[in-house]
C-alpha cells in the first residue's frame, strides 16, 4: 500500500461523513476501540489551529445532549482523577480570567441554573469532608479586599430574609464562636466605630430618618450608614419614626 501524506478533499470527507451517518457501533466494537486507545499518545501535545477550533465550536453550537447521553458522561466521570491535584500556571489563570472578564450570563441561562439547583439537597458532609474543606479554605485570599456592591448586598439580604436557622445550626455557630477573641485590629475597629456612633449620633439619626422616609428598610439604611440594622431600628424607635 502506498505510504505518505494524503490530502482528503472536502468532497471526499463529505462522502465519508454521509456513509457513516447513523452508523451505530456495537458494544463489542466500542470495547475494542476503547482498549486500543488506552495509553494512546499519538496526538499528545497537539495544538489545534484557530481555524480548527472555530470549526469545532461551530459544529457544537446548539447541540443538545440527550438525558441518556448526560447520564453516560456522568457515570464515566465518577471517580475521575486525571486532573486531581493539578494546579494551573499563573499564565493559564490569567488567560482564564481574561476569557471570563465581562462575560454576562443571560437571563435564560440564569433561569436554567436556578431551576437545576432549586430543591437540590446534598447529603450531610462527613467530619472528614468538613476537615478537608477547612484545610483547603485556610488562608484563602480569593476574595480578599473585595467589596460587595450595595445592589449585591441588597440581593443577599433579600434572599436570606425570613430564612429559618435550625437549632442544630445555631448550636454549631455558637460552638464555633465560643472562646473566640477578636484580634487587636478588630478591637481597634470596634472602638473607632463606638466613638463614631457616640460623636455623630445626631447626624446619623437625622440621615436615618430621611432614608426611612424614602422607604428604605433598616438593613438598607444600616448598610448605607455603616451601622448595624438593629441599632438603626432602635434609634428610629426612640425618635418615634420607625413604622413596621
Amino acid at each position: 500500500m502506498p505510504t505518505g501524506v494524503y490530502t482528503r478533499t472536502a468532497k471526499y470527507r463529505a462522502q465519508v461523513a454521509k456513509t457513516r451517518t447513523g452508523t451505530k457501533l456495537t458494544a463489542v466494537t466500542r470495547a475494542k476501540i476503547s482498549k486500543s486507545m488506552i495509553g494512546n499518545q499519538r496526538r499528545l501535545g497537539t495544538k489545534h489551529s484557530a481555524a480548527t477550533r472555530a470549526k469545532i465550536s461551530k459544529a457544537n453550537i446548539g447541540r443538545v445532549l440527550s438525558a441518556e447521553h448526560c447520564a453516560k458522561i456522568s457515570r464515566a466521570m465518577m471517580g475521575n482523577q486525571r486532573r486531581l491535584g493539578h494546579k494551573a500556571s499563573a499564565e493559564t489563570l490569567a488567560k482564564m480570567s481574561k476569557a471570563q472578564a465581562g462575560k454576562i450570563v443571560s437571563t435564560a441561562t440564569r433561569a436554567k441554573i436556578s431551576a437545576t439547583l432549586t430543591g437540590r439537597t446534598c447529603a450531610p458532609f462527613t467530619q472528614e469532608h468538613r476537615d478537608k474543606i477547612s484545610r483547603a479554605s485556610t488562608g484563602n485570599q480569593a476574595c480578599l479586599g473585595r467589596k460587595i456592591s450595595h445592589s449585591t448586598r441588597s440581593k443577599i439580604g433579600a434572599s436570606n430574609t425570613g430564612r429559618p436557622v435550625s437549632d442544630e445550626t445555631r448550636k454549631r455557630m455558637s460552638k464555633a464562636s465560643t472562646g473566640r477573641s477578636p484580634s487587636d485590629a478588630a478591637r481597634e475597629k470596634q472602638s473607632a466605630q463606638q466613638i463614631r456612633m457616640h460623636n455623630e449620633k445626631p447626624i446619623l439619626v437625622a440621615r436615618a430618618k430621611k432614608l426611612r422616609a424614602d422607604g428604605l428598610t433598616g438593613a438598607e439604611i444600616g448598610r448605607i450608614l455603616d451601622i448595624s440594622s438593629p441599632t438603626i431600628v432602635k434609634w428610629l424607635k426612640e425618635t418615634g419614626t420607625w413604622l413596621k
